[in-house]
């Protein structure tokens, strides 16, 4: 997961403003044990905590196991970029945005 969150309140009047995350990936024997939903979900109760109004995301489309799981921590779709990743196989995936409103 690649996440971006608004600006805090207190780090000037704009707003527009983007601070830049973490990118998060874990090895297949890991997968579906629940840590990917516990790292997102302390991820925004950190941002929270921190002041950010809310957390954006991209994540391939074509990985519907990612984007169930970012669904179910309160994200929602919100644009396509299409052919944003080109694979060693010479074939593109989407790109899926995602938001996560805190407040």
């Amino acid at each position: 997961m690649a996440a971006r969150a608004g600006r805090p309140p207190d780090a000037g009047a704009s707003g527009a403003g983007r601070a830049h995350g973490i990118r998060t990936g874990g090895a297949g024997s890991h997968w579906r044990r629940g840590l990917g939903g516990l790292l997102t979900r302390e991820l925004l109760a950190q941002a929270a905590r921190m002041g950010y109004e809310q957390v954006e995301l991209e994540v391939d489309c074509e990985n519907g196991a990612a984007r169930a799981l970012y669904e179910s921590c309160g994200f929602r779709e919100y644009g396509v970029l299409e052919r944003a990743f080109l694979l060693r196989n010479g074939t593109c995936h989407d790109e899926c945005r995602m938001v996560c409103r805190l407040r």
